[in-house]
């Protein structure tokens, strides 16, 4: 893959991921640093499922 490619792929999925989170109810620049800065916000999330699988199976 060329690297013009992944710049483009990886800046219409930021657009999406923006898209996305406006319609969430996001405000504009929250929902624009999410969808540029996706890479995080996908790690963090992860990160967030998997403490709560692990406090949920505690409290059990």
């Amino acid at each position: 893959m060329s690297f013009s490619l992944g710049i483009a792929l990886y800046f219409s999925l930021a657009l999406a991921l923006s898209q996305l989170r406006i319609s969430q109810g996001l405000a504009l620049g929250d929902a624009l640093f999410s969808g540029v800065f996706w890479p995080f916000d996908l790690l963090r999330r992860g990160i967030e499922l998997l403490v709560r699988s692990l406090v949920q199976t505690d409290a059990a």
